[in-house]
């Protein structure tokens, strides 16, 4: 990659480990993460999204007083090209999700080009994806200048801000990792989070599992958009179960040697913005598989599962009706181990 300024984007659903693979890249000397790039508005603005967290930078500070931020604020003031206090970076909303996966698989599946940004086009709005875009590209700019690194990680996950990336003209110099979590675990982790006491509810199952379904549904067919050389697919139970192994694959990806510091999580100094409020948990150190779903879902939500969209899991390697366990995985990393260590 040499002294190329690369922009990599984490592309995934909510609750598919975005958070953590964007802290493991950023403790790579040579990566500079800023976060959920998308959010950034909402921080400048302390409104929306974020509040949750106080709006803060994962330092601990405020954009504002933050040192990391200060300085990309700064530098937006002397390019002179954006007002800092009425920066847009987060575009439209998501579309009802049963118009999502309907026109996205429908654009997954043609063959034209043409058609497909058309049917993108029914599902986002393009004009407002792309003046956002032109908004957190020179904002990526600016991370490349402040920091002197040649990566710049935006982990906005959303496939509608990847779009607005594709539409640039020019096209920045763009890798994408596509990162994919099983939908059981996803819709679990969804309604646990937010309605802790129907976590096994039947209708807020279903409402994960097709929000899953669109969002990576969505991803596949705005990747159709990107050259194979440019994008990667890594599963989140790989990457917790054997984080040296997937962390080398993304390095070799990226072109820029691996460094042990990457499989330790340490939250310390980081500067990221949005995600998961764990970022701010320096006590939570180890990189774990949450396999909870698997002993906690009732058989009518699995069966659910694979008659709804069993499907699509299966492409990634989930199997339709197999609960993962880490004595699934056993095997592949003792495999993969010696060949690992000696590369």
């Amino acid at each position: 990659m040499g002294d190329v300024n690369t922009l990599l984007f984490i592309a995934s659903d909510v609750r598919s480990g975005s958070t953590l693979l964007d802290q493991l890249l950023g403790a790579h000397k040579q990566i500079q993460s800023v976060g959920e790039l998308h959010h950034l508005d909402s921080h400048i603005k302390r409104k929306g999204p974020g509040w949750s967290w106080g709006w803060k930078c994962s330092c601990g500070d405020n954009i504002d007083t933050c040192p990391f931020w200060f300085k990309i604020q700064t530098e937006i003031k002397q390019r002179g090209v954006l007002d800092w206090t009425e920066i847009t970076t987060c575009s439209s909303k998501d579309p009802n999700v049963l118009k999502g996966v309907f026109l996205s698989i429908l654009a997954l599946t043609v063959p034209s080009h043409t058609i497909r940004r058309w049917l993108m086009g029914l599902l986002y709005n393009l004009e407002e994806e792309l003046q956002t875009a032109i908004v957190r590209n020179e904002i990526v700019t600016c991370a490349f200048n402040v920091s002197g690194c040649h990566l710049v990680v935006d982990s906005s996950k959303n496939p509608n801000v990847l779009m607005g990336y594709t539409l640039l003209t020019p096209r920045p110099r763009l890798k994408v990792i596509h990162l994919i979590r099983d939908g059981r675990a996803v819709s679990f982790s969804k309604n646990r989070r937010h309605h802790s006491r129907t976590t096994y509810s039947l209708i807020g199952f279903m409402r994960g599992i097709t929000s899953w379904l669109y969002k990576n549904s969505s991803i596949l067919a705005v990747l159709k958009e990107i050259p194979a050389p440019q994008k990667l697919e890594i599963r989140y139970e790989d990457l917790c179960v054997a984080p040296r192994r997937e962390l080398k694959k993304i390095c070799v990806f990226l072109n820029i040697p691996y460094s042990d510091t990457m499989s330790q999580i340490d939250r310390i100094g980081r500067h990221n913005i949005g995600g998961s409020p764990s970022r701010f948990d320096i006590s939570a150190c180890d990189i774990r598989l949450d396999i909870r779903w698997s002993q906690n879902l009732r058989t009518l939500q699995k069966t659910i599962y694979a008659l709804l969209v069993g499907w699509f899991g299966r492409q990634f390697g989930y199997p339709v009706w197999y609960s993962f366990t880490k004595d699934r995985f056993q095997a592949d990393i003792n495999k993969n181990n010696d060949s690992s260590n000696r590369k």
